[in-house]
């Protein structure tokens, strides 16, 4: 995927981030990521399981709410709403006062899936070492923490910016604003396999077809949580049960399934949720916040 091409997609992501209510028909289902940011990798995915939905014939809107208390007065406000929650904006909105947590039980959710990270550099720019470095992340994740446990733990010299999203971030790198960045595999692995951008180090430990296990970070240094990820909820609020069984068809299809295996999605598990599933996903916003914050 040439440069121009994958911005020119985040751009359009950006722009149907803005679809206004009053062109959505009254029974449409209504897709949506909860909270910021408003661009970049979750909204991709919220707009490819709306054109998953498409694809088998049941209407959906995708709506956009760049806060906390839109994006909950719209589940609340619509009878069928498909909405993608992270741990890690949820954590980050917390910390800043806003409760960006809708209310569900555990069978109201569909799936869940986590996305992680490669540190990437242009090809050329030395190694991570002791020598002062920039290092770019993203501003919903504990990005100090990551850097902090760099340096301290591991001799590193790295100096943490945060930027809005994983797009922004591939933007810093290649054009030598910061030296290394945390940057989303869907983001990333196209510009590597035409040989603009090195990803020698990921947060996945099983690795992708980029990157393989053995440049998984923890071989190399010591981190608190060396499989850092993002995890999302994805939540059906619907009475409707010819509405649940379109978003589990959509869910469940070869479209949705083939987007998460390209973007590198891992731990992806369809319907049949538990309560410990809940608790797991609100351990790790815990554990989170305790070890990187």
């Amino acid at each position: 995927m040439k440069v121009s091409n994958l911005l020119k997609k985040i751009v359009v992501s950006v722009g149907l981030a803005t679809a206004s209510w009053a062109a959505m028909a009254a029974n449409d289902i209504q897709v949506m990521y909860v909270g910021p940011p408003q661009a970049g990798p979750p909204i991709i995915m919220a707009q490819a399981f709306g054109q998953a939905l498409n694809k088998d014939g049941a209407a959906n809107s995708f709506v956009s709410h760049s806060d906390c208390v839109g994006s909950l007065k719209a589940i609340n406000d619509n009878e069928n709403v498909v909405y993608f929650m992270s741990d890690a904006t949820t954590l980050v909105m917390k910390r800043r006062g806003d409760n960006c947590y809708p209310k569900f039980e555990p069978k109201d959710i569909v799936g869940t899936m986590s996305s992680s990270w490669h540190i990437c550099k242009k090809p050329g720019t030395p190694n991570m070492s002791s020598k002062k470095f920039i290092f770019g992340t993203t501003t919903v994740l504990p990005g100090e923490g990551v850097v902090r446990d760099l340096n301290k733990r591991n001799g590193i010299g790295a100096v943490n910016v945060g930027m809005k999203s994983s797009s922004q971030i591939l933007a810093a790198v290649l054009s030598g604003d910061v030296d290394f960045g945390m940057i989303n595999p869907g983001v990333a692995e196209p510009l590597m396999a035409e040989g603009k951008l090195s990803c020698p180090l990921t947060f996945i430990p099983q690795g992708t077809d980029a990157v393989p296990s053995k440049n998984f970070i923890g071989n190399t240094y010591d981190m608190t949580i060396p499989d850092l990820r993002c995890q999302y909820l994805m939540v059906l609020k619907t009475k409707d049960p010819k509405v649940r069984e379109q978003v589990l068809k959509a869910a469940q299809g070869g479209e949705f399934t083939k987007f998460l295996q390209t973007n590198s999605y891992i731990d992806v598990q369809i319907d049949n949720f538990k309560t410990s599933d809940v608790e797991n996903f609100n351990n790790r916003m815990v554990t989170t916040e305790k070890e990187l914050y």
